[in-house]
């Protein structure tokens, strides 16, 4: 049986994508149901494509924002019915599966090119709705190598009850001997990413992070850490001294030295 949000979510894209509707929720109504998490965006992607086969409106304005909030395009769609798996990238499966005229619009960001140690801000804005009829192009799907998956480093760090409030950072493993860190600060709705940093250069932002942590005015109830292949831990603000934190680099270098794979 399909799980009540899930419903929820569907029922009122459904009606979004009715050009015969006057219901219009706005995305950001969509996230904060998802608790703004990845795997969340990555699945409401897909389906704010695949409802153009059902309900021939596409909701454009979504997909194109979506694909701003999602932190890896070259990463994989999480496990649901109909996910592509590993067996296409969420930028290959988005460019089988909208034409030329809907990529256009989205104005999806082309793969990169390695950048040293460069800090990007991005503040989301609200784009105008629009709607196409295309229908899109469906080819066979292309066999393309699997990529190894690695779960994130993350910290959130908890304000209040509502997971809405909180600074979510994630480290992640792109590959190699670099590491990017992702920094969301929820609240003001606010997202910087740094690309490219050594083991040295993450261990120096945590120990700045963490330092700073202890001068806010206005104090956190408690960080969460999760790191891959440890076991999920709370730490509140009058844990956080300098012999925790050093406990919380030691487990962060054990996993950039040799990083979990997902299985």
């Amino acid at each position: 049986m399909m799980p009540e949000y899930v419903q929820v979510v569907l029922e009122n894209l459904k009606e979004a994508c009715n050009a015969d509707s006057t219901h219009d929720p706005t995305l950001a109504q969509f996230l904060r149901y998802l608790n703004n998490e990845q795997e969340g965006i990555a699945w409401f992607l897909f389906e704010a494509v695949t409802h153009r086969w059902m309900w021939s409106t596409p909701r454009l304005d979504y997909v194109r924002e979506l694909l701003d909030q999602l932190d890896d395009l070259d990463g994989y769609f999480p496990v649901f019915p109909g996910s592509p798996g590993y067996s296409q990238t969420i930028r290959q499966w988005v460019t089988e599966n909208l034409d030329e005229e809907d990529l256009e619009y989205v104005n999806m960001m082309p793969a990169l090119a390695p950048m040293n140690n460069n800090w990007t801000y991005q503040t989301p804005t609200r784009r105008p709705t629009t709607a196409s009829t295309n229908a899109p192009r469906r080819e066979a799907a292309t066999t393309t190598p699997t990529k190894t998956r690695y779960l994130p480093i993350e910290f959130r760090i908890l304000r209040s009850s509502d997971k809405k409030n909180d600074d979510v950072i994630r480290i992640t493993n792109p590959g190699g001997d670099l590491f990017n860190v992702i920094y969301n600060d929820q609240n003001s709705n606010v997202k910087s990413k740094a690309t490219d940093l050594t083991q040295a250069r993450v261990i120096d932002f945590l120990s700045i992070t963490f330092r700073m942590l202890s001068l806010d005015n206005e104090p956190y109830e408690n960080v969460q850490v999760i790191l891959p292949g440890f076991p999920s831990i709370m730490v509140t603000p009058e844990d956080l001294c300098s012999q925790t934190r050093e406990l919380i680099y030691e487990g962060v270098q054990a996993v950039m030295d040799a990083w979990p794979e997902t299985v």
